[in-house]
Formats: structure tokens, sequence, C-alpha cells
């Protein structure tokens, strides 16, 4: 385990509403790294998998009503396809879109990720909304709590790195 894997700062997992579920986490980047990061085409894929190599970017158009459309690979085999539209972009501050997995066909979240400057650093909050209970209990997130972790945890480590 890295020293940014064992740092105190842990990925937090709230439902803010019954229509809604959030994951925060702190990273030690400035709110323009991060979003920056977040949204670079050559990084873009990172925010899906921990390896750029199970990832295939087939859309991507970062505005205003431009669309994305991400393809991953799981360890398992399983294929995923990740995709939306943008709603609304405000850098380094907001981003939101839709949401959708072939995981479940026909269910689709709005997703909104909030880059919050602390001192130094960033709270980057996401808050998926979904137009049922139901969609919502379906969509926990891909590979649940412990994959958004590591996930996170991967990024913590990139950005530290470089």
């Amino acid at each position: 385990m890295s020293e940014r894997t064992a740092s105190p700062e842990l990925t937090a997992f709230s439902r803010p509403s019954d229509l809604e579920n959030q994951v925060s986490r702190l990273f030690h980047v400035p709110p323009e790294r991060l979003f920056h990061f977040w949204t670079d085409p050559s990084t873009f894929a990172l925010t899906y998998t921990t390896d750029p190599t199970r990832a295939t970017v087939e859309t991507y158009e970062f505005r205003q009503g431009g669309k994305y459309s991400i393809v991953t690979r799981g360890g398992d085999g399983g294929v995923y396809r990740f995709q939306g539209e943008y709603l609304e972009i405000v850098p380094p501050r907001r981003i939101v879109n839709t949401w959708e997995v072939s995981m479940w066909p026909g269910v689709r979240a709005v997703e909104t990720d909030e880059f919050e400057r602390v001192g130094e650093s960033t709270r980057l909050t996401i808050r998926w909304k979904y137009p049922s209970r139901e969609d919502r209990d379906r969509m926990k997130g891909v590979g649940g709590k412990g994959g958004i972790s590591e996930q996170w945890d991967f990024i913590a480590d990139l950005l530290a790195r470089t």
C-alpha cells in the first residue's frame, strides 16, 4: 500500500435524499488541477478505470450539449458502457451531466460533480439523482463502494506522483 492510499483521506458515501447517492473525498491538489484531470481527453478514461488499456473512449465532446461514451472491460471479462450528455460546465467548480451505464438499460441519472476548494486541496463530491428509488437502488455505483474507493485512491496516487 502506498503512502497516499494509507492516508487518512477516506471516500465518504451518503444518501442525501430518497432519490440520490453521493460520494465525496478530499484530494490534495487545487480545484483547477483536479478539474483538468477529470476533463482532459488524455486522462478522462482514468476517471473510469485504473487501467487505460481496459478503456475505449468512443465519444468525448466536453462542452454543454456534448456527449460522452466510454467502454470499460472489467477483470471479470464484463464490458460496460458509460454514456451521457453534458448539461452544465462551470470550470473549475461544477459539471452536470446525464449518466447511464449498460448494466441497467433505460435508467438515467443526473450526475453533479462539485469541485470545492478546501485550502490548497479540493473536496470532490459527486451526486447522482435518479428518477425513482428503485433506480437508485439498482445503480449504487458500478463496482460499489469498494470500486469507487479503489478508483479514487488510484487517482490520488497518480496526482501525488505527477
